[in-house]
């Protein structure tokens, strides 16, 4: 079976060997040469500076860069591009294989693993230039064109450098011996793995190709987040927080296990709650605490008022298999409790008949008073969610939607492709609401949305892009399946703040909401519960991983529950 060996000493003969092929030339003039890609997914393209430099760029954007012989991958990021070490990758491969993630199947250790050779067969003509195919015979092994043309024997070396960097970034088990380096030394590159030659052009190659465009990740970057994200992985119950409310300088917290918690200011221990039956919700409102009560199973259940030392009986609420709880809501004027079938306000002793509300996948709910109406976001993971909003004084609900009938999670907001994760009054425009989107299973994608009754627009929205100058603009929005996710969104009349993966969004009064980034990597608290902001606190949670692949996502909680 294949056995991990250290980065470091992976790494350090990979690059010797790379130093080696780029000191054997006895220079280097700059080039450009493009690769047509398998399927015709776009170009590969490679780019060489006279001081040895190199640039390899696939065409989805992201590229390799050999700098000073340093390897760094650059890849789309959140608004602007991430940069990996080689060191960084091989590591973060290493601990895939450690702990499953990522599985090999190689032969046993006893097997002697047989040389293969690269053997010349007939000539062909690719862009212009006369090459020989090689191929190992009765195997698999993909076939290269390799040329003797003056104009060509460069792209030998700069492949060579490509191959062994991509070996020291993937760690993958150590083939068997080829004699492929050494034709590479000495021949041109006509066709390499899958990718034909279009075009060789030896213009002066701008030198900001070559600038490595953000600060790179490195090797002690991604062990100090590796053991931090270990030692965050044995806290179970913390990873498991659905709901929170800070309520007189503490934080009170449900589990999906219907256990409530409560932190003191600041601490990293919590003190269970005693709870008159299994929690289902919590919420605070002007000073006071609530929360519904029912065993699993029950058809019905009770609001509750009080804190930590005891509980007053508000309500009685019927529900069935037909009828389900699905949220308590805190955002008026007295506490509301949406089921499938009824609105029940027990203080003012009003209850609503709703009509047609959509619950098909389950998910967690979050919901908004404005203007009349309530508004239920759904974040269902992978099975979308979207958004729907029950008039206050009929009960008539209707989904607010704005799907692309032509593709099918296409759109600005799609209930069957996009989680809702938080809805707030839009601070900026009094008359509508802001309602965030996020969800990674696979590919990650999310936004930032303005509802104005059936207007529904893109407040925000940031792609990942190379483009270090990347700046947002509603008309031009691309991929939205390829963007920022947004976990969370908070606030009070003032201030209003989405929870991307990138950072926190603020959004007051200007067009565009100020950026804060999370320090890179951002580890946060062993205890999850992050105090450092006087106006809200962020709590880590793997509250979605049942619904998607996303793992951990945020939950922000505002300090202030004024009205």
């Amino acid at each position: 079976m294949f056995k991990c060996v250290s980065a470091t000493t992976f790494i350090t003969g990979v690059i010797t060997a790379t130093l080696l092929f780029l000191n054997s030339a006895s220079s280097f003039a700059d080039t450009r040469a493009n690769y047509k890609s398998e399927n015709d997914r776009g170009d590969f393209v490679i780019e060489v500076s006279k001081d040895g430099s190199m640039r390899f760029t696939e065409p989805d954007g992201s590229y390799l860069l050999i700098v000073n012989g340093q390897i760094y991958s650059v890849d789309p990021g959140p608004g602007g591009p991430i940069v990996k070490t080689a060191e960084a990758i091989a590591y973060n491969w290493q601990q895939d294989i450690k702990e499953g993630r990522l599985v090999y199947s190689s032969s046993d250790d006893a097997e002697v693993k047989k040389p293969v050779r690269y053997v010349p067969g007939r000539t062909v003509k690719i862009a212009g230039y006369s090459g020989t195919v090689f191929g190992v015979p009765d195997t698999t092994y993909s076939e290269v064109v390799l040329s003797k043309d003056e104009k060509t024997l460069a792209l030998g070396k700069v492949w060579a450098a490509y191959f062994n960097a991509i070996a020291t970034m993937s760690v993958a088990p150590k083939g068997a011996e080829n004699n492929l380096n050494e034709l590479l030394e000495s021949s041109g590159v006509l066709q390499f793995w899958g990718k034909q030659l279009t075009n060789v052009s030896f213009a002066e190659v701008d030198p900001a190709r070559f600038v490595i465009p953000a600060k790179p990740i490195t090797l002690s970057d991604v062990k100090a987040d590796t053991e931090t994200s270990a030692s965050k992985s044995s806290d179970h119950k913390a990873a498991d927080i659905t709901k929170a409310a800070y309520l007189n300088g503490r934080l009170y917290t449900l589990t999906d296990e219907s256990e409530l918690a409560v932190w003191d200011e600041g601490t990293a221990q919590n003190k269970m709650v005693k709870t008159p039956d299994q929690v289902q919700s919590v919420c605070a409102l002007n000073g006071e605490l609530f929360i519904v009560t029912a065993k699993k199973g029950a058809s019905s259940g009770y609001l509750w008022s009080g804190e930590t030392n005891g509980w007053r009986r508000e309500a009685e609420i019927k529900w069935s298999s037909k009828n389900p709880f699905i949220a308590l809501d805190c955002t008026s004027n007295e506490p509301l409790l949406l089921s499938g079938a009824t609105i029940a306000m027990p203080r003012s002793e009003r209850t609503i008949p709703v009509k047609s509300i959509a619950m098909e996948f389950g998910g967690f709910a979050t919901t908004l008073q404005h203007g009349g109406y309530l508004y239920m976001g759904l974040n269902a993971g992978e099975w979308g969610g979207g958004l729907q909003r029950i008039s206050l004084t009929s009960g008539k609900s209707e989904s607010i939607d704005a799907s692309d009938p032509k593709d099918l999670c296409g759109g600005v907001l799609n209930m069957s492709c996009d989680p809702v994760t938080g809805l707030a009054a839009d601070t900026a425009n009094p008359d509508c609401i802001l309602a965030t989107i996020g969800m990674v299973h696979m590919r990650s994608h999310g936004s930032v949305l303005r509802i104005c009754d059936a207007k529904i627009s893109v407040a925000y929205f940031k792609p990942y892009t190379v483009n270090s100058n990347w700046r947002f603009e509603p008309e031009n929005i691309t991929d939205k399946y390829e963007s920022v996710p947004y976990f969370s969104l908070g606030g009070d009349a003032g201030n209003i703040w989405a929870v991307g993966s990138d950072g926190i969004y603020h959004f007051a009064t200007d067009k565009l909401p100020a950026f804060s980034a999370f320090p890179q990597p951002y580890r946060g608290p062993p205890s999850r519960i992050d105090w450092s902001n006087p106006q809200y606190i962020l709590i880590w949670t793997g509250m979605n991983q049942r619904h998607s692949l996303s793992g951990g996502s945020l939950i922000l909680v505002p300090r202030s529950t004024s009205k």
